[in-house]
């Protein structure tokens, strides 16, 4: 069974500790990135630390932040490659 990760207009700072590479999607293609393809998102994400745990921080707007437990930006490209990350 696939999850799905969606943000739609949102702000702040968003944490999702629970993504599974092999079972969901990312879509933040209603979350008004203006991102149009892998270059954008690879330019807007960081590997980092958030309270102990490693992953992504995807930069969205300024002031709109998605950490990703767990996930490391590899990862995020190979999504995408294969369709689980919607822009």
């Amino acid at each position: 069974m696939y999850g799905r990760t969606e943000l739609i207009g949102a702000s702040g700072a968003d944490v999702v500790s629970d993504f599974e590479t092999d079972e969901d999607i990312l879509d933040i293609s209603g979350a008004g990135t203006g991102f149009t393809g892998l270059s954008d998102l690879v330019s807007a994400t960081t590997e980092t630390s958030m309270n102990g745990s490693d992953g992504v921080l995807i930069e969205l707007s300024a002031d709109n932040v998605l950490f990703i437990k767990g996930l490391s930006l590899a990862e995020l490209q190979t999504l995408y490659d294969g369709g689980n990350v919607l822009i």
